[in-house]
């Protein structure tokens, strides 16, 4: 039987039509750093002015090793050139939390007795720049601090999501001249906040917050500094920072600052690469005279007083939805054991498997949910232990 059709002839009329013909091959001599090459000939190609490719840091096997200690520039809390986030709701005292370690850095004295690797301070005011000049003169008063620090403030709101870089361009210009006239090197820059230097871009956009998030890398990469970015929560302030998971997939380090009633200031360490991320510091803000305005008049402002983190305090009320599903998945998990407390790690492996909370979830939900039932009085949190008390035994 005569076949219909010849399939040598096929495979011969396929293969030379598809045959890509040699290799493009880039001799020894020609590699040179910088160089790129076409696909097609294999040959170099000139880039338009301003668009060579950048020059990436390589690290080889044998020198891939363990640094020791990386949170260095605030000892155990930031990493030099690392990106950091303070989030919490309007007017809980953010910028003055960052303002008071910013201080330390240029003073390069320890904060919260943590030693700080101090240097230059950029602080980008966007919002409330004179307020900053008041809380700065405050500051400067009930510290004693009688000289000079390498400390600037941009009293300006900044577009940090323009594609041209422009404005990521001008701040690392005004940082570099700023080491060069204090004489020491950038450790921190401060964007307070995010929302003013986002020039009207949306913020739960992933596009616009990768904007955003390239022109601060690009800074991190220039200057050096660690940037520490000051943020809003969400209508839902236990859901985290507003807009785009992108800005806390992102972070190195996360702060969550809340409020109690009596006044106090809580911020939470709810997010740490390179550490644990358990922590918590407390403040109070009392006023300080800072002069007489023009009309004689005595002027204050607040400034940050440390103090020690207070038991969370009891409220009374009843349990919304989560609080009532944790309560009761620790009580499913204790009556499956001879166990009566938990530590903080089992706690939020119980949450999640009973579905009160997802897996991935920012850890500062875990955080809250503990401290909201701690302030219920539902359960004690001590020496890092999570146990039921007298009224959390009873649902």
């Amino acid at each position: 039987m005569t076949p219909d059709h010849d399939d040598s002839n096929v495979r011969t009329n396929i293969s030379s039509s598809v045959s890509p013909g040699p290799l493009p091959f880039v001799p020894w001599a020609e590699m040179e750093i910088g160089n790129v090459f076409s696909i097609q000939s294999g040959k170099p190609i000139d880039l338009p002015a301003g668009k060579q490719p950048r020059s990436l840091p390589v690290i080889d096997w044998p020198d891939i090793v363990p640094q020791g200690e990386v949170l260095t520039l605030v000892r155990g809390l930031l990493a030099p050139n690392s990106l950091a986030m303070i989030y919490g709701p309007s007017n809980v005292g953010k910028s003055f939390a960052a303002l008071d370690l910013a201080t330390s850095v240029a003073a390069s004295t320890p904060w919260r007795g943590l030693d700080v690797d101090g240097g230059t301070v950029i602080y980008v005011g966007a919002e409330g720049a004179h307020g900053l000049r008041r809380r700065v003169e405050a500051i400067r008063r009930h510290r004693g601090i009688t000289g000079a620090l390498p400390f600037s403030l941009v009293p300006v709101a900044l577009n940090l999501t323009a594609e041209d870089r422009a404005d990521a361009t001008a701040l690392i210009g005004m940082t570099k001249a700023a080491v060069e006239r204090f004489g020491q090197p950038a450790k921190l820059i401060i964007v307070d906040t995010v929302h003013r230097c986002f020039a009207g871009a949306e913020e739960n956009s992933a596009s616009d917050m990768g904007r955003f998030l390239a022109n601060v890398d690009y800074v991190r990469e220039k200057t050096g500094a660690a940037v520490l970015l000051i943020h809003h929560s969400g209508k839902d302030e236990t859901r985290g920072a507003r807009g785009s998971s992108a800005l806390r997939a992102a972070v190195d380090t996360e702060l969550a600052v809340s409020a109690d009633e009596d006044g106090t200031i809580r911020m939470t360490l709810s997010k740490q690469k390179d550490g644990a991320s358990e922590g918590e510091f407390a403040m109070t803000l009392h006023d300080v005279e800072i002069g007489e305005d023009d009309d004689g008049e005595q002027m204050l402002a607040p400034v940050v007083q440390h103090v020690d983190v207070p038991p969370a305090k009891k409220k009374t009320g009843k349990l919304n939805d989560r609080q009532a599903l944790g309560l009761r998945a620790l009580h499913n998990h204790f009556a499956g054991t001879d166990r009566d407390t938990v530590d903080f790690g089992t706690f939020k492996t119980i949450l999640v498997q009973r579905g009160v909370l997802e897996e991935g979830s920012n850890p500062a939900l875990f955080t809250r949910l503990r401290q909201q039932l701690e302030r219920l009085g539902k359960i004690y949190y001590n020496s890092g232990q999570i146990g039921l008390t007298k009224s959390g035994q009873k649902l």
